[in-house]
């Protein structure tokens, strides 16, 4: 998801020439860093401190995925142990200068009403949530992807053949998700929350406000998902406005630069 944000941030606002970021980079580093399994998720705070921390980002041509990635390794993920890479061998190429996180929407669905709460539990607006869904809106048509977060069905299947994606909360034919958050059947381990939530980070690259889901509402954010070309439309797919988690973790990168510029510039002013 932010190797995603960055390129197009960078595509949008530095050059037109497309780069391709290393995930994989991302995965190991922050593996270390926090001391996960590398492939096991991750979130905004630890890509945030990899960025932060000036650990990247690097392009895929120097960290490929490829060298990382076999069937012949441990299930489910396939990664190469990390104990056997080492990341820091490859220096950063690129700074990320500014980051911005959203305020939460939080969403409780009673009766087909929504009420939407920040992080505090105050009541929003629906002036206020059109104000940050416009911001939203605004970043991508102007310099490139959000990231956020949505709870995706742990009871879901996945064909990778086919594509097919088998999910109560999603809808095959128009590709697209809801998850209204009034049951936690999907997720019985979560089931004192009373709601599942999020554990995937994703990337929204656009919006369609006429868009028809399984929610009384019209209205999705276009996402890009990292499930293959299969899934959904060529690797793309819908959520509703009103899925309960997807608006709960939005951040966007608003500035990224070519490292070799920082020496460039130092080079010109000491000549």
């Amino acid at each position: 998801a932010y190797t995603n944000a960055m390129e197009t941030t960078f595509y949008k606002t530095v050059s037109n020439n497309s780069m391709v970021l290393s995930p994989l980079h991302i995965d190991y580093t922050t593996a270390n860093i926090w001391n996960r399994i590398v492939g096991d998720g991750g979130n905004n705070e630890m890509a945030q401190s990899y960025l932060a921390s000036n650990y990247g980002p690097v392009n895929e041509s120097s960290f490929k995925f490829d060298n990382y990635y076999s069937t012949s390794y441990s299930a489910p993920y396939y990664l190469k142990n990390k104990v056997y890479v080492n990341p820091s061998s490859v220096y950063q190429q690129y700074r990320v200068k500014d980051m911005t996180l959203y305020p939460s929407i939080y969403k409780s669905i009673s009766n087909n009403t929504i009420t939407y709460t920040d992080d505090y539990n105050e009541t929003y607006s629906l002036d206020e949530v059109q104000e940050i869904r416009n911001k939203v809106k605004e970043h991508i048509y102007t310099k490139g992807a959000v990231t956020t977060y949505i709870y995706m069905d742990n009871q879901g299947v996945l064909n990778t053949v086919t594509g097919n994606y088998s999910s109560k909360y999603y809808d095959n034919t128009n590709k697209s998700y809801y998850y209204d958050g009034k049951s936690t059947d999907t997720c019985p381990n979560y089931s004192s929350y009373g709601y599942c939530p999020a554990n995937h980070l994703v990337t929204i690259i656009g919006w369609d406000d006429n868009y028809i889901t399984k929610a009384n509402n019209k209205g999705a954010y276009i996402i890009l998902n990292s499930w293959g070309s299969t899934f959904g439309y060529n690797g793309y797919f819908y959520v509703s406005y009103d899925d309960v988690n997807i608006e709960s973790g939005l951040s966007q990168i608003d500035s990224i630069e070519r490292k070799a510029s920082e020496y460039e510039n130092m080079m010109n002013w000491v000549i």
